[in-house]
């Protein structure tokens, strides 16, 4: 009966080591999952910004160019920006004046 006991003690501790190790397993796999996802949210959020940066920088030029009376299209064409973002833009500035 001894045997038998030691021989359920011995399966058990095996069955908890196994259980264990998939547990860490799982858990290693999770952390590596939310580190990955944390570095593409950065990158993600890195590249957003820059391109709000660059489309703000086109946006100031394209104000400079339409107080120096540049006329819509030209403003468009040397910013990228649409004619009727530059109208926007020349609306807002008049409002502003």
């Amino acid at each position: 009966m001894e045997f038998v006991d030691s021989m359920i003690d011995v399966s058990e501790i095996r069955r908890l080591q196994n259980l264990r190790n998939r547990i860490l397993s799982r858990e290693a796999m999770h952390a590596a999952d939310m580190k990955d996802a944390k570095a593409e949210g950065i990158e993600e959020g890195e590249a957003k910004g820059r391109a709000e940066g660059k489309n703000q920088a086109k946006r100031e030029f394209a104000q400079k160019l339409i107080a120096d009376g540049f006329k819509y299209d030209k403003i468009a064409q040397l910013t990228g920006l649409s004619v009727g973002e530059v109208k926007e833009l020349s609306l807002a500035r008049a409002a502003n004046s």
